[in-house]
């Protein structure tokens, strides 16, 4: 966190995207390529979409828990 060479920067990422965003991109990062604007522009932006890594409803609340607190967020 704190460098976007590969990606966007998630530092901070909590503050500027909802939790809804967040799982949304986490669990379903195609679907987010091909319908949310804010992920359009990022893939346009690095030239690239996220992978699915077939995250789990249940997986993702630890992940969301680790990016509010490594990320700065509250």
């Amino acid at each position: 966190m704190g460098e976007a060479d590969i990606g966007p920067d998630l530092l901070g990422v909590t503050d500027r995207r909802t939790e809804q965003w967040l799982v949304m991109q986490i669990t379903r990062p195609e679907w987010m390529s091909r319908h949310d604007p804010i992920t359009r522009k990022l893939v346009a932006e690095f030239d690239m979409e996220m992978v699915d890594l077939q995250v789990s409803e249940t997986e993702v609340q630890p992940l969301l828990h680790y990016l509010l607190k490594e990320s700065g967020g509250q």
